[in-house]
């Protein structure tokens, strides 16, 4: 009976140490598993600032175009003006001159 107690005792510390192993095994595991979640989650935010910083330089762009493309408008424009302005002056020069001459 002794025998038997001492083989019963020794398989339930073999079992108490089996069990202690794979408590400490997943104990690793779930700290692994927080500690890649943490990762991700980092990442994630990273990753969601990086688009926030993408999108606001591309409508800072966006804008920056937009204004370019209307001070470009507004330039041609003045030059058109200008163009008209400086045939009107030529037309009127030349009639001035037409006239003094015939005078």
């Amino acid at each position: 009976l002794s025998t038997s107690y001492n083989q019963l005792s020794t398989s339930y510390n073999q079992l108490s140490t089996s069990y202690n192993q794979l408590s400490t095994s997943y104990n690793q595991l779930s700290t692994s598993y927080n500690q890649l979640s943490t990762s991700y989650n980092q990442l994630s935010t990273s990753y969601n600032q990086l688009s926030t910083s993408y999108n606001q330089l591309s409508t800072s762009y966006n804008q920056l175009s937009t204004s370019y493309n209307q001070l470009s408008t507004s330039y041609n424009q003045l030059s058109t003006s200008y163009n008209q302005l400086s045939t009107s002056y030529n037309q009127l020069s030349t009639s001035y001159n037409q006239f003094f001459w015939h005078k």
